[in-house]
């Protein structure tokens, strides 16, 4: 399929269904600063500690050095690949401008936040609590770390689409 028709995909099934969200970053690294701008959040208090999270600088961008990437974020990996993923690293930026939904809006919808057991970010157990919190709901909990779509692809598509198809209407 190509690239276009899966945004096209998603973009449809994200306006009837579902708002699905994975990992740490499903509320904490951005919210609405009250007047509709999404700021970053992401602190020492939602990482596991330890976790060498890189830098914001002024301009909200963060950048990994990609050694630090390798033996973090991507230790799960096969070391080579690890490697080429690293290589390809982007400096990450906050959202610009208004998130599209708002609390009530999301309320509506339904909803899943998946979590990894074994996460290297963000503890499972800080999620749990997170999640209940906010959506008044339990994460799915998965095996394996923090980027489940590198290693374990096919379980998490199937996750996902059980359920988008037990949500569509």
């Amino acid at each position: 399929m190509a690239g276009e028709d899966l945004r096209e995909d998603a973009g449809e099934i994200g306006r009837r269904v579902a708002l699905v969200a994975l990992d740490g970053g499903w509320q904490g690294s951005r919210v609405d600063d009250g007047g509709g701008l999404c700021r970053p959040t992401l602190g020492p208090h939602l990482l596991r500690q330890g976790f060498p999270w890189p830098p914001i600088g002024p301009d909200g961008t963060s950048s990994w050095d990609p050694q630090v990437a390798v033996a973090t974020l991507y230790r799960g990996l096969e070391p080579s690949r690890a490697r080429a993923l690293a290589a390809r690293l982007r400096p990450m930026a906050p959202a610009a401008g208004r998130y599209p939904l708002g609390r009530d809006e999301r309320a509506g919808l339904p909803t899943v936040v998946v979590c990894a057991a074994d996460d290297e970010l963000f503890a499972v157990e800080t999620e749990r609590v997170r999640v209940r919190g906010a959506l008044g709901t339990d994460p799915v909990e998965i095996p394996g770390g923090h980027l489940p779509m590198l290693t374990d692809p096919a379980g998490l598509a199937a996750l996902l689409d059980g359920f988008t198809r037990r949500t569509l209407p």
